[in-house]
C-alpha cells in the first residue's frame, strides 16, 4: 500500500505488499530463482483411459518455501472418428495432479475433428529441495476412439518449470 504525502501527493515508500503481489523493491521473494523447459513433438495416439506421457521436466528447489509454476500445454490434438474425446493433466506422480482438459474435441459427431492445443499454468508449492519431476500427460477419456497428441508430428508439446522464491 503506499502512502502520499499530503503537502505535494508524492510516493514516499512502500509499507505492505497488496494480496497477491509477488514482488516489490527490497524484498526476495516473488523472484524467479531457475527456469526449466522441455518440448516434444512427437505424434502419440491411444485409445485407452489411462494416461499417457507426453513430456517431462526435472526442477529441483533451492528452498523448501520456493513455489513451482508450471506452464504446460499439449499441441496438435486431433480424434480420427467416432464420439472420442481427450483429457489433459499435469502430474509430479505423487501429490500433485491437476487436470487442464476433458471433454476437448467431444462435438457428438462421428467425423475427424482437430483443435490446435489446450494450455495451463499452476502454481505448486512442493515444499522440498529434492528434485521434483513434472509431466504433461493424455488420454481418451471416454476410452472409445483413438485420440492423438502432435498431429503429423507439426506440434509441439511443452512444459516449462519456473522456481520462484517463497514468501
Amino acid at each position: 500500500m503506499a502512502i502520499i504525502k499530503p503537502n505535494n501527493n508524492t510516493l514516499s515508500s512502500i509499507t505492505a505488499l497488496p494480496s497477491g503481489m509477488i514482488s516489490a523493491p527490497g524484498l526476495s521473494t516473488g523472484k524467479v530463482l531457475q527456469v526449466v523447459s522441455a518440448t516434444d513433438s512427437s505424434e502419440r495416439s491411444t485409445s485407452s483411459s489411462s494416461w499417457s506421457d507426453v513430456v517431462s521436466a526435472s526442477i529441483t528447489p533451492s528452498a523448501t518455501s520456493s513455489k513451482i509454476l508450471i506452464v504446460c500445454g499439449l499441441a496438435g490434438l486431433r480424434r480420427d472418428s467416432g464420439n472420442a474425446y481427450i483429457g489433459a493433466r499435469v502430474t509430479d506422480g505423487a501429490s500433485f495432479t491437476k487436470k487442464f482438459g476433458h471433454a476437448m474435441i467431444y462435438n457428438g459427431s462421428s467425423g475427424a475433428l482437430r483443435i490446435g492445443s489446450a494450455n495451463a499454468s499452476f502454481l505448486h508449492s512442493a515444499n522440498t529441495t529434492s528434485s521434483k519431476t513434472y509431466t504433461v500427460q493424455f488420454n481418451s477419456a471416454a476410452a472409445n476412439d483413438t485420440i492423438v497428441v502432435g498431429d503429423n508430428g507439426d506440434s509441439n508439446s511443452t512444459i516449462t518449470l519456473m522456481e520462484i522464491a517463497g514468501w
